[in-house]
């Protein structure tokens, strides 16, 4: 079979229309190539339209389409190919990986690859990345991934070639650029700590130390890269001689500029790496990838994480971590979240809340950072990349796009009309605390949206929280607007506490929890935001459930939903709207009430409208017909717009009307503990140093420290996963149907 050569015809995907084209494709097994043509006639007169290299190749059928494939080369190249019918592409898939194995297979055990090898290696054996050799160097079967322990330990350099290369590094051949690259092929420097000692100069001038070494080269290959890519772009006059070299030209460059993308996402990691390895109160196992491949297929493979300061925890079963000692020296060592094995077992305090004394939190402003012009170039690069109703919870978006504080504190903006939430319970009849549970709703949303022009907040990570309170003064004596809150009583301050906490990161689910202990009021929430990418808009669906009790009213329930957001115009000057139909029901009563949030009209400007109704209970009485054909008794109407002025009115109590302009409405600030004397899981400390960073408009700083963030969680999770630890979610538990509030105890202020 793989001796004889594959042909036929497929369709590809070329970028050029955004479509699939017909095209010759040929499969060599001695070449181990893959050509297509754009005609089967085109095959004997010219050369082909493109080439794959198949060596340490991968072939992809899709899970989407029956009949579609992709080959990803070694190299980052990749073809999108799509053939006949399902029998057709299985004959073609089987075919490529057979060859595509047999390369690999040779390439390990008879690499003819170039390397950093002794003059006499090199001239018994041919190097195809070598500027005399005709093997392009677009070509080459070299992978990271592909790269022995054997070939790392014959790996030596050449002195001579070394000190040109420093001496004259805008004048080096491709040969010794491509040799260069090489060097990042080498594995990791804990799998080669014998050989520490020994590891080659590649750079002059600079520390021998590995780490110093990769930097310098990096550098120098960056800067030739530069080179190459002026030198092309100056050889833009086409002359009779140059056109014939154009093609190949523009090729060189782009894959050159591709090359160094993923080459320098994988300085990012290194360099990751390496600050976490500095700072020994961080989260990072630097043996976690190797260690979990090895494992696989395993049972009594015995895992080990190095953690924090440096000490070693081991057990595929997780015994090593029974013991209190154990989970003891993870906090200790600043493993984040901290294992907890038992969590009946231990107790998990709250933080203490501000009380007497406390001081208002400010309100922060957001500051540009550049209109969305100047990042038009990586929101189009990041849309080349989506499709219509793809879910972007994964999808990793650009720094300069989000706003100052996390999603946990952004459900606890909502609460900036406490006084309008405590009307709810002081209404005298359940149609009353109907009519005012639907006015703290719709006035709750415009506070939630600081700016006008659409941000993202901070994807929480998993065990994330965030505390906070509200101290209002006694409903007799009201306070002047802006003022700090009245130290009364205990018996006439009145507090609404809030806690919220990451529960599960895939998919992303927020708990939440208001409660009025004074007037027995609590709300427990845990929603699921998905986001989809809709063209030039992103939505977010807030998918969960929502319940407010009445513990003054026999434990009236109030069940409810959050509307869908709307990203709008994200590649001009994003902005926001709320569209959906949302039913607010009491289970206890019959009350209920239906809102609708109106999307911007194909005609017309009105914006942000919405339209509500609220329904007594169906009378049982008449026949069924008439029950089925007359609405519901409907009790009162609000029209206007939720982020603007909303109109009322009660019909039953003799039409009575009111407006309410939510811009005017008072303001209550929260209350939150200052960042040094919050624990480390907290939003606004753990996400400290990206929030510093956007406010002095260091977008790149504000990237890296979330970057070391996100590597965090993964690091964890692979510790957990490895060593069977379930997430120890500490404020919330599961009760069959959602995330509850559990009430643990109030901690002391000296553990905090």
């Amino acid at each position: 079979m793989l001796k004889k050569r594959i042909e036929g015809q497929l369709l590809k995907f070329t970028n050029v229309v955004k479509g699939y084209q017909y095209r010759w494709c040929v499969v060599d097994p001695d070449s181990g190539t893959v050509d297509y043509y754009e005609k089967e006639e085109h095959k004997r007169t010219g050369r082909p339209r493109g080439t794959l290299n198949l060596t340490y190749a991968s072939v992809c059928p899709s899970d989407e389409d029956s009949q579609a494939f992709v080959i990803n080369a070694a190299n980052g190249d990749f073809l999108k190919l799509k053939a006949a019918d399902a029998k057709e592409r299985q004959f073609w898939v089987d075919r490529i990986r057979a060859v595509a194995e047999f390369h690999s297979d040779q390439a390990e055990h008879h690499p003819t690859i170039a390397t950093l090898s002794d003059p006499q290696d090199k001239e018994s054996r041919p190097s195809v990345l070598s500027p005399g050799s005709t093997g392009s160097p677009l070509q080459s079967p070299c992978s990271g991934a592909s790269v022995t322990r054997s070939q790392a330990r014959n790996t030596t350099v050449r002195k001579s070639g070394s000190t040109n290369k420093a001496a004259h590094p805008n004048q080096a051949d491709p040969g010794t650029v491509f040799n260069e690259q090489r060097t990042f092929l080498l594995p990791s420097s804990d799998a080669l700590a014998p050989e520490l000692d020994s590891f080659p100069v590649f750079c002059s001038g600079c520390s021998a130390g590995p780490y110093a070494q990769l930097c310098e080269l990096f550098r120098r290959l960056e800067s030739e890269t530069q080179a190459l890519v002026s030198a092309v772009d100056a050889a833009s006059v086409r002359t009779p001689e140059l056109t014939a070299v154009y093609k190949t030209l523009l090729l060189s460059k782009a894959t050159s500029q591709a090359t160094l993308s993923c080459l320098k996402r994988c300085m990012d990691l290194i360099r990751g790496r390496v600050s976490h390895a500095d700072n020994p109160n961080s989260l990072l196992w630097a043996h976690a990838d190797r260690t979990e491949d090895c494992c696989d297929g395993q049972p009594d493979c015995q895992s080990t994480a190095i953690i924090g300061t440096g000490s070693y925890l081991s057990g595929g079963d997780g015994s090593s971590l029974s013991s209190h000692d154990s989970v003891s020296q993870l906090a200790e060592n600043g493993v984040f979240p901290s294992p907890i094995l038992n969590m009946d077992s231990e107790s998990i305090s709250l933080p203490e809340l501000p009380g007497e004394g406390a001081q208002l939190d400010s309100p922060t402003e957001e500051h540009e950072l550049g209109s969305v012009e100047d990042h038009k170039n990586v929101l189009l690069h990041l849309l080349s990349q989506l499709r219509l109703g793809m879910d972007l919870t994964k999808i990793v978006l650009p720094t300069f796009i989000l706003e100052q504080r996390s999603l946990l504190e952004m459900f606890a903006d909502y609460m900036a009309h406490p006084d309008l939430f405590l009307n709810i319970t002081r209404g005298e009849d359940p149609e009353a605390r109907m009519m005012a549970f639907v006015q703290w709703y719709l006035t709750a949303f415009h506070a939630g949206r600081k700016d006008k022009i659409a941000k993202k907040p901070y994807n929480p990570i998993i065990g994330e929280s965030f505390h906070c309170c509200w101290l209002l003064p006694p409903p007799s004596k009201p306070r002047p607007v802006g003022t700090k809150p009245a130290i009364a009583s205990e018996n006439e301050q009145l507090i609404i506490t809030y806690h919220a906490e990451q529960v599960s990161h895939h998919p992303p689910v927020t708990a939440f929890y208001f409660e009025c202990p004074a007037h027995k009021m609590e709300l427990n929430s845990s929603v699921h935001a998905k986001s989809k990418f809709q063209g030039m808009s992103v939505s977010v669906t807030m998918v969960g459930k929502t319940v407010l009790r009445l513990g003054e009213h026999n434990n009236e329930e109030y069940h409810f939903t959050l509307p869908t957001a709307y990203a709008r115009s994200i590649l001009t000057v994003p902005w926001v709207e709320l569209g959906d139909k949302v039913n607010i029901q009491c289970p206890q009563t019959g009350y209920s009430a239906n809102v609708v949030f109106l999307t911007k009209p194909m005609r017309g400007n009105k914006l942000h409208r919405i339209n509500a109704e609220v329904h007594a209970p169906q009378s049982n009485g008449g026949t069924v017909s008439e029950r089925n054909t007359v609405p519901s008794n409907l009790v009162g109407r609000v029209t206007g717009e939720w982020n603007s002025v909303l109109e009322f009115e009660w019909l039953t109590k003799d039409g009575k009307k009111w407006s309410v302009d939510v811009n005017t409405l008072p303001v209550n600030r929260k209350c939150v503990r200052p960042t040094e004397l919050q624990r480390p899981e907290e939003s606004r400390r753990l996400w400290q140093y990206v929030t510093n960073a956007l406010r002095s408009g260091d977008v790149q700083l504000a990237t890296e420290k979330k970057r070391e963030l996100e590597e965090r969680q993964r690091s964890s999770e692979k510790y957990r996963t490895r060593h069977r630890i379930p997430f120890p979610v500490k404020y919330f538990e599961w009760n069959g149907t959602t995330w509850a509030f559990r009430r643990p105890p109030v901690a002391d202020t000296s553990n905090i």
